[in-house]
């Protein structure tokens, strides 16, 4: 990516459940703060360098265990267990999200399911 490299929180914190692309060039992960006092969110490194936080667009989001992979044209996509925060900070129902890339560096939500419980080992790479 082309941006200069920005995380999803400042200070301490966990990066968890790291996945890259087949050939390695896209790299995207889960940046939790420490102690889990707000929810995590996603992180994107693509074969530039420095990390492209994505924001929800429906608020504060709990993203969890993405999944990356690369369309047949060769465009990333990326798939997360999202679940949204309410301001009394209880999680709403599971959603499975997709997001894919469009342009140099900007991801965009391309589809969202409605709550799912299927496990997320199930979201097919299109």
């Amino acid at each position: 990516l082309a941006a200069p490299a920005t995380v999803v929180y400042d200070g301490p914190g966990d990066d968890l459940w790291p996945t890259a692309t087949p050939d390695g060039r896209w790299l995207a992960w889960a940046r939790c703060p420490a102690g889990e006092t707000a929810p995590c969110g996603l992180a994107v490194m693509g074969p530039s360098g420095g990390a492209t936080a994505l924001s929800s667009p429906d608020g504060p989001c709990d993203d969890r265990r993405p999944a990356l992979w690369l369309a047949p044209d060769g465009t990333p996509a990326l798939a997360a267990v999202r679940r949204p925060v309410a301001a009394d900070g209880d999680l709403g129902a599971a959603q499975i999200v997709t997001l894919t890339r469009f342009g140099r560096a900007t991801w965009s939500l391309a589809a969202e399911t409605a709550p799912s419980a299927q496990p997320f080992c199930c979201v097919a790479a299109p």
